[in-house]
């Protein structure tokens, strides 16, 4: 498991990746001010490859659904280069890790795919709210992250792809911080947005804010019971209702928390 350290480029650390020398999570949003050449002010990207005969339902999915999955690239049929936020990446080596399901199932979480890329693949890399967390660090805004969570809210359905989405939670200091963070979040529909939810986590179907599904938190467990001051976003992260589907021969995703770092700065996709 790698430390945190000073800067380092995207490119850098997408070599690291690919020589296996980097496997854990990315370098956090944390450090305020972080420098141009910090990877941490690069958008960061959940990644999506399926074969080209089921592509343009999820282009539609995506689209009908875009609070939680805002495409920002799209590969080529057998290429794995995202040529608008990253000409010199490869998709299959360049995350720490990966998750493989065949018809629903989990059936491998390599740290590259090079095995399961063929020349139908075709990836899309989807907008991280981690990169607005950027953007509230960078402004003073206080919180903590709790996890990712599934939950009641509907996807709007496009032929195989039907589900619940699934939707981080951040716990702000105060209603103020929490105001600013929607303000934020607005300039950023690229990486979800504003919030999709604001209110008691039961009434969107979460149980327990102490229980992630997808523990990607720094709140101690404990006490992430009260929802006071919470806010919800649509995240990247498929709902196993998504990736359940049995018409789908082979679905590769980003292991949750193990994105792909690109060469956009986050700043510059902001759309004001």
């Amino acid at each position: 498991m790698p430390t945190e350290e000073g800067p380092i480029s995207p490119a850098e650390l997408r070599r690291r990746i690919r020589a296996n020398e980097w496997t854990g999570p990315l370098p956090s949003p944390r450090t305020v001010g972080a420098a141009p050449a910090d990877s941490r002010a690069y958008a960061k990207m959940n990644l999506v490859v399926l074969p080209l005969a089921v592509a343009f339902d999820f282009v539609l999915f995506c689209q009908r659904n875009a609070r939680a999955y805002a495409i920002a690239d799209i590969t080529e049929p057998g290429s794995p280069v995202p040529r608008l936020l990253a000409p010199d990446a490869d998709v299959r080596t360049d995350l720490p890790r990966y998750r493989v399901f065949s018809r629903g199932s989990i059936i491998d979480e390599p740290h590259d795919i090079n095995a399961y890329w063929h020349a139908d693949s075709v990836a899309f890399l989807i907008g991280s709210s981690s990169c607005f967390d950027w953007a509230l660090r960078t402004a003073g805004v206080q919180y903590e992250t709790l996890g990712a969570y599934e939950t009641a809210l509907p996807c709007l359905p496009s032929r195989c792809f039907a589900g619940n989405m699934v939707v981080t939670a951040r716990r702000f200091a105060s209603s103020q911080d929490a105001v600013r963070a929607i303000q934020i979040s607005s300039r950023h529909p690229a990486f979800h947005g504003a919030p999709v939810h604001m209110g008691p986590a039961q009434a969107i179907g979460i149980a327990d804010l102490a229980k992630p599904d997808y523990p990607l938190g720094t709140m101690p467990a404990q006490t992430a019971s009260d929802d006071t001051h919470t806010l919800y976003w649509g995240c990247g992260i498929l709902s196993a209702s998504l990736t359940g589907s049995a018409q789908i021969e082979q679905l590769i995703t980003h292991y949750p928390g193990r994105l792909m770092v690109t060469d956009r700065l986050i700043a510059e996709m902001a759309v004001f």
